[in-house]
C-alpha cells in the first residue's frame, strides 16, 4: 500500500460523504465531504482485534429520548457499521494502518486512544470527509463507498466540536440545515422536516433556547445544537468528534446521556472519546486505537485492563468498579 501524499482531499465529491456538523459553522452548505475510500486493501493487517460484541447489560436499563426515534427515518436499511481493513496516509505517514472493526447495530461505541492515535482520522474515514488509500466500509451491508453524496449523507451524520462559532441563524434555523439532504433541490421544507426539527431539538436538549441566536450561546448549549442538527438528518449512524470537549462535568454527563438513550432506542453511535472513564461509563462498545492500529475492541469491563492502559497510553492504572453505576473505574499514576 502507497502512502498519499496530498495531505488528503477535501471539498464536495460526487460519491459524497456524510453531511458535516460542527460548532465552527452550522451556517455552512450542508455536505462538504469528500468521497468514500477505495476498494483496495492492504497486503496484510497487523494488531487488530475483531470488533463484535453484545450490547452491556447494563444497556437495558436506559430509556428512550422523548420524541426522536432514529428509526422514522428515510435513510434506508439500518445497519451496523463495519471497517474492513482500512489504511490512510498523509505525507507519506501512514495514519490508519489496515483497521478491522465493526459497530453493532443499536450500540454506544466509543474510539479511545492517546493523541495522535487516529481517532478523528478515523471518524473521517467513515463520514468520508477523508478519502481512504485502501479498505471498505458498510453500514447495514451496503457498501459506503458505492452510495451518492446525498444517500451517504441520508444514512451519516458528524457532530465535530470546535472553538469558534459566529453565525447569525437561530438554532431552529441551525437545525433545520440538517434536513438539506432530504429536502429536494430548489425545494422548501415541508411540515415533516419542521416536525422532525422539534423533534431533534427536544431530544437534544435545546428545544429551550431555540429561538436564540446560535453565535450568543454557551460553549455546552452550542454542543447540543450541534447534535440536534446531527439528529435532523436522521441518520442511522450518528459519529461524534470529542463530543464532551471543553464541557463541565454536569454538561458531559448530561451529553453522555443523550447519547446513550438514542443508542437504547436504535441508534448506532460512535464517538471518540479521550476520558476512559467516561467511555466506560456509557459506551457499549469500546475501539481502542494505537498508531493507526486497533489493539482491542470489546465490551468495557473486558478491555480496559491494567495492562492494556499501561501498554497503550505509558502510565500505571487500577482499575476497579464504580459504587454507583457498577461500570469500570479507572485511577492512574504516572
Amino acid at each position: 500500500m502507497s502512502g498519499r501524499a496530498d495531505g488528503g482531499r477535501r471539498g464536495v465529491d460526487a460519491a459524497g460523504g456524510a453531511a458535516r456538523v460542527d460548532a465552527a459553522g452550522p451556517g455552512a452548505a450542508g455536505v462538504d465531504a469528500a468521497g468514500p475510500g477505495a476498494a483496495g486493501r492492504p497486503a496484510e493487517q497487523s494488531g487488530s482485534v475483531p470488533g463484535v460484541i453484545s450490547r452491556h447489560q447494563n444497556a437495558e436499563s436506559r430509556g428512550t429520548v422523548a420524541g426522536f426515534d432514529p428509526r422514522n427515518g428515510s435513510s434506508g436499511s439500518a445497519g451496523g457499521l463495519r471497517i474492513d481493513r482500512l489504511a490512510f496516509a498523509r505525507e507519506g505517514r501512514l495514519i490508519i494502518d489496515g483497521i478491522d472493526a465493526t459497530v453493532p447495530v443499536g450500540a454506544f461505541g466509543a474510539v479511545v486512544g492517546p493523541n495522535g492515535a487516529g481517532k478523528s482520522t478515523l471518524l473521517h474515514l467513515v463520514a468520508g470527509i477523508e478519502r481512504a488509500d485502501a479498505g471498505a466500509l458498510s453500514l447495514g451491508g451496503d457498501a459506503l463507498g458505492r452510495m451518492r453524496r446525498r444517500e451517504r449523507a441520508r444514512r451519516i451524520a458528524i457532530a465535530e466540536q470546535q472553538t469558534d462559532g459566529d453565525v447569525d441563524l437561530t438554532v431552529r434555523e441551525v437545525v433545520l440545515l440538517g434536513r438539506t439532504p432530504h429536502i429536494p433541490v430548489l425545494g422548501a421544507p415541508s411540515s415533516r422536516d419542521h416536525d422532525v426539527v422539534a423533534q431533534s431539538l427536544a431530544a437534544a436538549g435545546a428545544a429551550p433556547f431555540a429561538e436564540r441566536r446560535f453565535r450568543t450561546l454557551s460553549g455546552g448549549e452550542r454542543q447540543r445544537v450541534v447534535l440536534a442538527r446531527a439528529l435532523a438528518q436522521e441518520p442511522a449512524l450518528l459519529l461524534l468528534d470529542e463530543p464532551t470537549n471543553h464541557l463541565d462535568v454536569r454538561a458531559q454527563l448530561d451529553a453522555l446521556e443523550v447519547l446513550a438513550e438514542l443508542a437504547r432506542g436504535g441508534l448506532t453511535v460512535l464517538a471518540a472519546l479521550h476520558d476512559l472513564n467516561l467511555a466506560a461509563a456509557y459506551a457499549d462498545h469500546l475501539i481502542v486505537l494505537a498508531d493507526g492500529r486497533v489493539v482491542a475492541a470489546g465490551a468495557p469491563d473486558a478491555v480496559l485492563t491494567p495492562e492494556l492502559i499501561g501498554a497503550v497510553y505509558g502510565v500505571r492504572a487500577a482499575v476497579t468498579t464504580h459504587p454507583i453505576t457498577g461500570r469500570p473505574l479507572i485511577a492512574f499514576a504516572p
